[in-house]
């Protein structure tokens, strides 16, 4: 196994609530999302003191 495949994390699922996703760990607000929006496959990430972790959108 490599160095990167150490240092690599999996990305979570986004909570989607009330047209706000914020990252399932820390709560963080990533963005809004307006009524009608779609997106697969979206990966953000998170800065969140202490987080920095990636965040899978599926909306």
């Amino acid at each position: 196994m490599s160095s990167t495949d150490k240092t690599v994390k999996a990305p979570a699922r986004a909570a989607v609530e009330r047209g706000q996703v914020r990252c399932p760990k820390c709560g963080r607000l990533l963005a809004k999302a307006v009524p009608g929006a779609r997106a697969s496959g979206l990966e953000l990430w998170c800065g969140g003191k202490g987080c920095k972790m990636p965040v899978l959108v599926e909306l």
